[in-house]
């Protein structure tokens, strides 16, 4: 299954967006400069307790050609480690202040609950002829239903997003 939660308007090239990406056990709400512009129910429940690897980008889809910054994701308990085994801190930029563009860019890993919200500042700067992906959650190669939770992508040749 491919649900999510998709918002009918696609984004403005070159415009900043602020990014709400709220998951319960059974829902998604997206909230896009404060507005709420989805909200649905999906059957792949987000796995409680699993270590995943967060990722801008991944090697089974082209990149999209966007510029995220402040990707934070803020369980209600659980420590963040990097690559390098030190916790990242929840609510915290796992960005680092950085800008970056999603060029398959292993941040690290989040011991991830079934509720948390993921929050990003987006800017796109153009489409690809498929779907892209801006980041994704995933624990092992990403083909379980639930594998790539929360992820973001953008529909083929659009600015439309994709939340799951």
């Amino acid at each position: 299954a491919n649900n999510g939660c998709d918002p009918l308007n696609p984004l403005e090239i070159g415009k900043e967006y602020d990014i709400v990406f709220t998951c319960s056990a059974f829902y998604t709400s997206v909230k896009i400069n404060g507005k709420q512009v989805c909200y649905s129910r999906f059957e792949a429940v987000p796995v409680a307790g699993v270590s995943k690897q967060v990722w801008l980008s991944n090697a089974w889809y082209a990149a999209a050609k966007a510029e995220v910054s402040s990707l934070v994701y803020t369980p209600h308990t659980k420590e963040i480690v990097d690559d390098a085994g030190k916790p990242l801190m929840f609510d915290t930029d796992l960005l680092a202040g950085k800008d970056l563009s999603p060029q398959m860019s292993y941040l690290g890993e989040i011991d991830t609950l079934t509720q948390y919200k993921v929050s990003l500042e987006l800017m796109i700067h153009g489409t690809q002829p498929g779907w892209t992906n801006i980041f994704h959650f995933t624990k092992g190669k990403n083909t379980k239903n639930g594998g790539r939770i929360p992820a973001l992508w953008l529909y083929p040749g659009s600015t439309r997003l994709h939340f799951r």
